[in-house]
C-alpha cells in the first residue's frame, strides 16, 4: 500500500522546512549576549564592530577577539549607566581639559581648528570650519565619556574596597601575573655622574670642552674634579628609568639606551627633573634639578626584565579588584554571554578588509 500523506500534513513540514532554511540563512540572528534582558545578535556585533572608527577598530582575527570586543562592549554600557548615576549624585567628576588634551594628541591638526574664526587663513570654508569645530566637539565629548567609565568604576573599587575590604587570594595573583607575564617588567636604569651646564649661554660649548678634555686624553674624573672646585652646583649624579611613558627623556634615552658601565656621552640634553634627597629631618624631599646639557659616565645599568610575581604584586592588585567589581556588576545587569555563537572570523590581518565585517556564517 501507497502512504500518501494529507494535505495538512504536506503544509505542516513545508513550513517547518521553510522555518530551518530561513534559521540557517539568517545566522546573524544567532544571539551571542543578554544584558538587561535584551538580547545582543551577531548582526548587533558587527554592526558595533563596523561603525567604530577606524583607528579605535580592534584586530579581529579570532572568535577571542570577536569575545573580547563584545565582553568590552558590555563593560562599557554598564560603566557608562553607572557613571550617569555617580554623576547626578555628585560623587565623580572628570576635566574636560583632559579630554581636550588627549583629542589634541590623538589629532594635532585639529589645533588651529578650535578656536578659528577666519577659515580662509586656514584654506577652508566656513561651512567646512564649523562642521570641523563641530566634529572636534563630538570627539571630545566621546573622550569625556570614557574619562567618565574610568572614574566610575575607580569609585565603585574604592567603594568595594571600604565596605568589603577584599583580600586577593593568590590564586587570584597567580592567575593575573600569568596573563599579564609579558608586559610586566622592570623599566631600564642607569646610574651616573658628571658634570652639568645648566641651560645658559655658553652652557652647550661648555660641555663640548669639557668633552673635548676627555677625548684628547684626560682622565674623565680629573675633569669632573675640575669644574668642582670651580662650583659644586656643577656636579650631578643620578639614577634614570627609561619609562615610555614619561616623553620627557626622550633625547636622554636615545642618547644612552644600552649603555655600558663605564661608557661616557656628552654633551647630551637632559630635562629638569626632581631627586629625592635626605632633608634635615632625615625624610626624603624632593629636589628640583635645573635642565643642562651634561657629559656623564655610566657607572651601572639595571636591563629591563620580568618581574617576579611578588614584585608585579603590587602592580596587579588594583586591576584585579577592578574584574572582582566589574564581575559583581555584569551579575547586577544581567549579563550573560554565549562564546560559541561568535562567527569564525574571515579576513585574516586585516581589521579593515569589509569582508571580515560582513563575512558569512561558516557553519
Amino acid at each position: 500500500m501507497n502512504f500518501r500523506p494529507a494535505p495538512a500534513l504536506i503544509l505542516m513540514f513545508a513550513a517547518a522546512s521553510l522555518s530551518g532554511c530561513y534559521m540557517i540563512a539568517d545566522p546573524d540572528r544567532k544571539i551571542v549576549a543578554t544584558y538587561q534582558g535584551e538580547e545582543i545578535q551577531r548582526g548587533d556585533l558587527r554592526d558595533i564592530i563596523r561603525e567604530m572608527p577606524d583607528e579605535e577598530r580592534p584586530l579581529i582575527q579570532s572568535r577571542d577577539d570577536l569575545l573580547d570586543t563584545l565582553n568590552h562592549h558590555l563593560n562599557s554600557l554598564i560603566l557608562a549607566a553607572e557613571a550617569r548615576e555617580l554623576r547626578i549624585d555628585e560623587k565623580i567628576t572628570v576635566d574636560r581639559a583632559q579630554a581636550r588634551a588627549i583629542y589634541l594628541t590623538k589629532h594635532p591638526e585639529y589645533a588651529t581648528i578650535e578656536h578659528a574664526t577666519d577659515p580662509t587663513g586656514i584654506g577652508i570654508s566656513k561651512a567646512e570650519l564649523i562642521a570641523l569645530q563641530a566634529e572636534m566637539g563630538f570627539g571630545i565629548d566621546d573622550i569625556e565619556a570614557e574619562l567618565y567609565q574610568v572614574a566610575a568604576l575607580d569609585y565603585l573599587t574604592q567603594e568595594y574596597v571600604r565596605t568589603e575590604k577584599p583580600k586577593i587570594s593568590d590564586a587570584d595573583f597567580e592567575k593575573a601575573y600569568e596573563e599579564n607575564r609579558d608586559a610586566l617588567m622592570t623599566l631600564e636604569v642607569v646610574e651616573f655622574y658628571g658634570v652639568r651646564f645648566p641651560i645658559a649661554p655658553g652652557a652647550q660649548e661648555e660641555a663640548i670642552r669639557a668633552r673635548k678634555s676627555i677625548d684628547d686624553g684626560v682622565p674623565f674624573d680629573s675633569v669632573l674634579e675640575r669644574y668642582l672646585n670651580i662650583n659644586q652646583q656643577l656636579g650631578i649624579s643620578a639614577a634614570l628609568e627609561n619609562n615610555p611613558t614619561n616623553p620627557k627623556f626622550v633625547r636622554f634615552w636615545h642618547t644612552v639606551t644600552g649603555a655600558k658601565p663605564g661608557d661616557i656621552f656628552g654633551p647630551v640634553y637632559l630635562e629638569s627633573y626632581d631627586q629625592l634627597v635626605q632633608g634635615p629631618d632625615g625624610q626624603p624631599v624632593a629636589q628640583p634639578q635645573p635642565q643642562a646639557w651634561v657629559v656623564i659616565k655610566i657607572d651601572k645599568v639595571h636591563p629591563a626584565r620580568q618581574k617576579t610575581l611578588e614584585e608585579a604584586k603590587a602592580e596587579l592588585a588594583m586591576p584585579i579588584l577592578r574584574d572582582k567589581v566589574m564581575d559583581k556588576l555584569r551579575q547586577q545587569y544581567g549579563v550573560e554571554v554565549f562564546p560559541e555563537e561568535l562567527w569564525r572570523p574571515e579576513g585574516y590581518g586585516n581589521q579593515f578588509q569589509g569582508q571580515m565585517i560582513k563575512t558569512k556564517a561558516d557553519e
